[in-house]
């Protein structure tokens, strides 16, 4: 929707240039220019705000067992409650992401390293499936190149999660933090509601 809008925006200015009219070309430039910008701006909220209700509305459904749309009604209504708590979390998440990612790109140089010997067990794994598959394509199609393009169709998974699996299994750990820190932020508010309702019927 953004591109669409974006992609009207520009082809308005670029109508407006083509007419030859300085005096409209300003205007449209400059209402143009703060159009996107409002659009970019409302679209990045938008979408910080979806991605916050995704994660509570998941775990809500693995940890609360209700269906999708009750888990996204109760997450809303959630974040809707706690939304400084879970606007701090994801300042820092945000903070650790960008963290985690200058750390991750110095170890991409280490890691590839170790993926050229990795490499080599890639190769033997995918070999076998392969070699099967080129047989096979071989016998229902003609002999001709149409076998190895399977092959390598059926192959290629193969050899990439094999060679690449340092890279991949040190990207899966950051993806295992971050969901840790959004289960233990979902448990952590639900029971701040649970507790803080006792506390003042004591006082």
């Amino acid at each position: 929707m953004l591109f669409v809008l974006l992609g009207l925006i520009g082809w308005w200015i670029a109508s407006t240039a083509l007419n030859g009219v300085e005096s409209a070309l300003i205007t449209s430039l400059i209402a143009g220019i703060g159009l996107a910008f409002i659009a970019i701006l409302v679209t990045v909220v938008l979408m910080v705000v979806l991605y916050l209700l995704r994660d509570f509305a998941w775990r809500t459904t693995i940890l609360e067992g209700t269906g999708a749309i009750e888990s996204l009604r109760l997450a809303t209504a959630l974040v809707r409650r706690n939304w400084k708590s879970a606007g701090l979390m994801w300042l820092v998440m945000i903070g650790i992401k960008i963290a985690w990612t200058l750390a991750f790109i110095i170890l991409v140089i280490p890691l590839l390293i170790v993926s050229i010997i990795t490499a080599l067990g890639g190769l033997l794994v995918a070999v076998v499936p392969s070699l099967l598959t080129a047989g096979i394509a071989s016998l229902l199609a003609a002999p001709d190149y149409w076998p190895w393009i399977f092959a390598l169709i059926i192959g290629l998974p193969f050899f990439v999660t094999v060679a690449f699996s340092p890279i991949l299994l040190v990207g899966g750990w950051g993806k295992i933090y971050e969901s840790s820190v959004w289960t233990l932020t979902y448990r952590e508010l639900k029971a701040l509601e649970t507790v803080t309702p006792t506390v003042i019927e004591a006082q």
